[in-house]
């Protein structure tokens, strides 16, 4: 699958899945993902890097809506970068053949 293929299919499984994910568990709207895809250069630790744009900064920490029962309050943006991770296996075997897969959220909010 080529870049832009592989963007707009990334694009299409986050605003779906990811945000279902995201509205399901967290206090959140939807986000409105747009993706870019590009191979990973020298100055990357990733063979590919997904490039995660979103219509309003991502927080640092998104909070549960139910916290009964959770060890936190909510989760690090991390983690959110992990789900999305996870996702792109729907659209391409990263892994497979050593391939390795990087997701940069490019609007995270800069406040802490």
């Amino acid at each position: 699958m080529d870049y832009p293929h592989l963007s707009k299919a990334l694009t299409k499984i986050y605003n779906t899945f990811a945000n279902e994910w995201i509205v399901d568990n967290f206090v959140s709207e939807p986000f409105d993902f747009r993706v870019f895809v590009r191979k990973g250069d020298s100055s990357d630790t990733t063979d590919y890097v997904v490039e995660v744009y979103t219509d309003r900064p991502i927080p640092h920490t998104l909070h549960y809506k139910d916290h009964e029962g959770q060890a936190a309050w909510g989760i690090h943006y991390t983690e959110l970068i992990k789900k999305l991770k996870e996702l792109a296996q729907y659209v391409d075997n990263f892994g497979h053949f050593q391939k390795t897969l990087g997701v940069q959220l490019m609007d995270l909010d800069n406040e802490l």
